[in-house]
């Protein structure tokens, strides 16, 4: 009898490792699915991060730059550069520094921040990155003038190793950031930059 006992209370033990065993192996199957859901999220981000391979893409993902898409949008600068050929850079000015040029408007007036001269004379055509630049500033004894769409110049200098934009009315701009997008660059800029005769016509041309 006492045999038969230890025998059957044996069995009993071993049909609870194996229970234990199954229950271990289905948690450790969970673990794995949830990781692997994690790093297949995480590809997915990286896959949509990468698909955003348009500079005007690029402005319109970045909430901090939402007034300058705003303007982008509304005077059709946005239909006009999605046409040109080869790379850009975008010069895109923050919210908060189209809130400081809307403060020292004198009438509040709305076409000072949106104005399609305005827009466009933040947009230059070039496939040189911020490294390059900062060498061909040197090179040019530390001044360096780039044709905007707009057609007047943006005046390039740099502040130790800082590049320093000046646009035609003298108001100056520094990078605080940047982004990386298939046909070109997006730099951020902490304040507005104005073309000097805003009554000009705007030609965009594809020509080199």
């Amino acid at each position: 009898m006492i045999l038969k006992l230890n025998k059957f209370l044996g069995i009993c033990f071993l049909m609870l490792i194996a229970f234990t065993s199954c229950k271990d192996n289905e948690r450790d199957s969970e673990t794995i699915e949830t990781v692997e859901t994690m790093d297949e999220d995480f590809e997915n981000r990286q896959m949509a991060a990468g698909n955003m391979n348009d500079v005007i893409d690029a402005v319109e993902a970045n909430p901090e730059l939402s007034t300058f898409a705003t303007g982008l949008n509304a005077w059709n600068v946005e239909d006009s550069v999605e046409t040109m050929e080869g790379e850009m850079i975008i010069f895109a000015p923050t919210n908060m520094a189209f809130s400081t040029v809307r403060q020292n408007t004198e009438t509040g007036s709305m076409i000072a921040i949106e104005d399609e001269e305005m827009i466009s004379y933040h947009i230059i055509r070039s496939e040189d990155d911020l490294a390059a630049i900062k060498e061909e500033i040197r090179s040019m004894n530390d001044t360096l003038n780039l044709a905007t769409i707009q057609g007047e110049d943006l005046k390039l200098s740099l502040d130790g190793n800082a590049l320093v934009l000046t646009g035609a009315t003298g108001e100056s701009a520094r990078i605080t950031d940047s982004i990386q997008a298939g046909n070109g660059m997006v730099y951020i800029i902490d304040k507005v930059l104005l073309p000097r005769d805003p009554s000009k016509e705007v030609i965009i041309s594809n020509e080199g």
